[in-house]
């Protein structure tokens, strides 16, 4: 006979526990895509609040904190994920703690970089890793999704501009 866990043990860390949480929740290109097709202002800003997890603030933040410096300039080549979406080995929302170690400020070599961003973006969904490279390289654009709206709907998120 082969002992199991009690159902109430949950792991985490576990693969099923990613793909059961992907499943229910929404990629930040989906999120993105909603944004975008949505043209009331009030109607923007409930999808922002009702997406509070602190992978998406984190995408958020970097989209606009101009504090936020990151030493690559250039993306590498890498090869897309092909997994079916929602099975992917990783999702952005998961993949942004990691983003610390590209800031200008890290004591990671340039080389050890290009090796963890590869794997990173080799990871995620194509449309996600995307949204990472544009978010790196400073040229992410949502239509609709402005600094002036996140800092609305999340007053806290963002260090004050200049000028404010």
């Amino acid at each position: 006979m082969i002992r199991r866990p009690p159902r109430s043990t949950h792991c985490i860390s576990s693969a099923a526990s990613d793909v059961y949480k992907r499943q229910i929740m929404k990629l930040v290109s989906e999120i993105f895509e909603e944004i975008e097709s949505t043209r009331s202002i009030n109607q923007k800003k409930d999808i922002l609040s009702g997406h509070k997890r602190a992978g998406f603030l984190s995408v958020l933040q970097h989209m606009f904190d101009r504090n936020i410096k990151f030493a690559i300039k250039k993306i590498p080549e890498y090869r897309p994920s092909k997994a079916p979406l929602g099975l992917e080995d990783s999702y952005l929302e998961k993949a942004m703690k990691d983003l610390r170690l590209f800031y200008t400020d890290s004591n990671v070599s340039e080389e050890r970089m290009k090796i963890i961003l590869i794997q990173i973006l080799e990871s995620l969904n194509p449309k996600e890793a995307e949204i990472l490279c544009k978010i790196i390289t400073r040229k992410i654009k949502v239509s609709g999704l402005t600094e002036r709206l996140v800092r609305e709907v999340h007053p806290d998120l963002l260090p004050e501009a200049v000028g404010e």
